[in-house]
């Protein structure tokens, strides 16, 4: 509709123009200019009324809102650049996206008449940051108002004695687009009746997150031709782990020719050591790790023929020449960054990365791919490190916070997640046109995964599959009937304690 209007506003103007030279011999500059004047007016007022454009995305906050410099206290797990993306910004320091998160603080602060006062954690630590939090909440300290943590700080602390049922509170409109509702319901034990943690468009980070893949275009037009076609592939919903084993498979090159897989050949894939980019991986192919039941509340799924068939794809693949493992995380970036590997599983942080930026060899984003052709869509798992809002039950001023969290969200969703998602991301940190289609793929299947983020209070069961796969033997289905009995008696007293029954 919004170039439909744009087209008739400049058929019209040349419209005009052209009744205008054939009725008279003489050039009347002042009137074409005139003419040109209207046009561009008549485009922009189309712009500007666009309901489908983000900057005019309306929310439901009452105009007269306006809470007499109320402060409204953020303590943030104080790392960098996390703290940036989500809550303190920069001003005027060239950094687009930090820059716009600087502003749409001011903005908010203007609007509802609050004052936002950051407050970092004492340490970074997991630990410490929780510490911090229960500390000043179990002595009624009454020091934050609002809480943000990443998911391994947070859920996996089992803090929910310490927060408020942000389920019905009247100015947190779940039904905007700025709310990551499906992530949010996976952090609940039940999500018809409690939402301890919220997520949305002011907590940037979690698509950063994001889990992606990277490839090295130059080696796959080396070994395999086109790029575009791997595209395809990904485009057409066909990229799946047998795919996937085919490259693994045929991309491996012993380039010192000693016979010997070693750090000078070339890899089809990268993995860090331990669970980390396994867990990735399993998230993303829609294997149930739990059931809901009739009320809502969660039930440990055991080991089914999905997961058997995902351990045993994944085994194989780690045992291909092609696929190196045990790596740190800093290693597998180096590797893609000198043109050691095809593919780098990570999380679209990639991106942001200097090294990566610097990169002469052009590369591609795809997501990660399906267990197989049943699997309906992509999923794209977003890692615990990412951020997570909560309010502390010390709370005194619960209405100015939820207004002051929905402005932000809103004015997010407005004025800076196009910036970063549009200009940065898609823009400026990746290589083509493609990619920036994949990243609306990675985005629109980014979600949160309860097991994952509660896998500290149930014994480690949310790790469970990643950590048998990782330890190289299919172990998967004896590990799950050892642990499932146990992880469900953890889960039940969680449940107990959250809802009091």
């Amino acid at each position: 509709m919004k170039n439909s209007n744009r087209l008739l506003a400049l058929l019209l103007a040349l419209f005009m123009l052209v009744s205008t030279a054939c009725s008279s011999s003489q050039t009347d500059t002042e009137g074409k200019e005139t003419q040109a004047d209207n046009a561009a007016a008549t485009t922009a007022a189309e712009e500007t009324e666009d309901p489908t454009l983000r900057a005019n995305a309306k929310d439901n906050l009452p105009a007269d809102l306006n809470f007499d410099g109320t402060e409204i206290r953020f303590f943030y797990r104080n790392i960098d650049p996390i703290a940036n993306y989500d809550l303190v910004g920069t001003e005027n320091t060239g950094e687009l996206v930090f820059d716009a998160v600087y502003l749409r603080n001011r903005s908010v602060e203007e609007r509802l008449g609050v004052t936002l006062k950051m407050i970092p954690s004492n340490g970074t630590g997991i630990a410490e940051v929780r510490n911090q939090i229960t500390k000043s909440v179990s002595s009624s300290s009454d020091e934050f108002d609002v809480v943000v943590a990443t998911g391994n700080t947070l859920p996996q602390s089992g803090l929910t004695q310490y927060l408020m049922n942000l389920i019905d509170d009247p100015y947190l409109d779940y039904d905007q687009p700025w709310w990551w509702n499906d992530a949010m319901d996976e952090l609940s034990l039940n999500p018809k009746i409690s939402r301890y943690y919220l997520i949305g468009d002011f907590l940037l980070y979690n698509l950063l997150s994001t889990s992606a893949m990277y490839f090295n275009k130059e080696l796959y037009t080396n070994k395999f031709g086109d790029p575009n076609d791997l595209y395809n592939t990904v485009l057409e919903g066909n990229w799946t782990y047998d795919k996937m084993a085919e490259y693994v498979k045929a991309g491996y090159e012993d380039l010192n020719g000693n016979s010997k897989e070693d750090d000078e050949d070339l890899y089809a894939m990268v993995l860090y050591s331990g669970a980390g980019n396994i867990l990735q991986l399993q998230y993303s192919t829609d294997i149930p790790s739990y059931t809901r039941d009739e009320d809502g509340f969660p039930v440990l799924s055991p080991a089914d023929t999905r997961t058997a068939k995902f351990a045993e794809s994944m085994l194989a693949i780690m045992e291909m020449p092609g696929c190196a493992t045990g790596l740190s995380e800093t290693e597998i970036i180096e590797r893609f960054v000198e043109s050691k590997t095809l593919f780098l599983p990570y999380r679209l942080t990639v991106s942001f990365d200097p090294s990566v930026r610097a990169m002469t060899t052009d590369f591609g984003i795809i997501p990660y791919p399906k267990l197989d052709e049943n699997q309906k869509d992509y999923i794209s798992m977003i890692h615990d490190c990412s951020s997570d809002a909560a309010i502390p039950k010390t709370n005194t001023i619960m209405e100015a916070t939820t207004a002051t969290l929905e402005a932000l969200n809103a004015e997010s969703y407005r004025s800076v997640t196009e910036k970063f998602y549009e200009t940065a991301l898609k823009t400026k940190y990746v290589r083509d046109d493609i990619s920036s289609q994949i990243i609306d793929i990675i985005r629109d299947t980014a979600t949160k995964d309860l097991m994952n983020e509660y896998q500290a209070l149930l014994n480690g069961f949310g790790h469970k599959l990643a950590t048998s796969i990782a330890g190289g033997k299919n172990t998967v289905a004896s590990d799950y009937a050892k642990n499932i009995t146990s992880a469900n008696k953890y889960l039940e007293k969680l449940i107990e304690k959250e809802t009091g029954n």
